[in-house]
């Protein structure tokens, strides 16, 4: 089982597991023993990882479920939330009282979450992963890289991507490619989101 008891305080991104992706890309994400909040739909398969777990999201009606499932994992913390509350919104929240700085969020659905968390990109670095692309907040609306020729870029923002200016990149439908090798740069009027294919 992977171990990390000693104290933390907020210096590696907490990790925020809405769902269980494959564990080797789960796995590099614990390497410096992040806080680990987990979702009740990922207990499952990250008991199955062997991945010691410090909080877990549950509705008001599991939590009693829940302390009693997951007693080898103590110590642990169940974060209840109500039916008509969002537990992603409860979790930020958490990590914010808990003076925790950035968060990577795993999730299979990245596009239902968007719109929940963009009021919490000025309290915490957000990245979002999925199993392909991860996603990171850029709250400044400027974004700048030292990227090799071809790297790929996705955007996602309110307004239309014909707003952004753009250096070094070229715009292939709607997603962008860097032209060679050196720094691109995005700037948008606010708050984006740019996703990097991840290996």
């Amino acid at each position: 089982m992977s171990s990390h008891h000693f104290v933390k305080e907020g210096q590696e991104p907490a990790l925020l597991i809405l769902d269980a992706l494959p564990y080797g890309l789960t796995g590099t994400l614990l390497e410096w023993a992040p806080l680990v909040v987990v979702s009740e739909r990922a207990v499952d398969q990250i008991t199955s990882y062997n991945i010691k777990m410090d909080v877990v999201l549950s509705p008001e009606n599991r939590v009693d479920e829940l302390t009693q499932k997951l007693m080898a994992q103590a110590p642990i913390k169940i974060l209840s939330h109500r039916g008509d509350e969002s537990p992603i919104v409860n979790a930020l929240n958490f990590l914010i009282r808990t003076r925790q700085f950035a968060v990577n969020i795993l999730t299979l659905f990245p596009d239902e979450i968007f719109g929940q968390i963009e009021q919490f990109t000025d309290k915490l670095q957000i990245a979002i992963i999925d199993e392909k692309i991860r996603w990171s907040a850029i709250p400044s609306g400027s974004y700048e890289k030292w990227v090799m020729t071809n790297s790929q870029f996705f955007i996602k923002k309110r307004l239309d991507t014909q707003s952004m200016k753009t250096q070094g990149l070229r715009n292939q439908l709607g997603n962008f490619e860097s032209v060679q090798n050196g720094i691109i740069s995005l700037k948008s009027d606010g708050l984006f989101w740019v996703g990097e294919l991840h290996s």
